[in-house]
């Protein structure tokens, strides 16, 4: 329930925004970490140079954003 709120907050909040989670070895367990990657896109008018990394994003992100690159803030955390 808490994700599907954050999900909606940051699709509501930020221009073409999103997030993504991701538990490291495939499965979110007890005493496992997780990535947790806040994703939007800049709009046009501030002119995102199309050649700049895109922050911290994953590759779920970069591969189908593109034009304006995507903007991500990462956050790792133990469950």
């Amino acid at each position: 329930m808490d994700m599907f709120v954050a999900e909606r907050a940051a699709r509501q909040e930020l221009p073409a925004g999103g997030m993504i989670m991701k538990c490291e070895g495939g499965a979110c367990t007890a005493q496992s970490y997780g990535n947790l990657w806040i994703v939007w896109q800049e709009p046009a008018s501030f002119a995102v140079n199309p050649f700049a990394d895109s922050d911290n994003c994953p590759t779920e992100v970069t591969g189908t954003y593109t034009n304006p690159q995507p903007r991500c803030l990462y956050v790792r955390f133990a469950i």
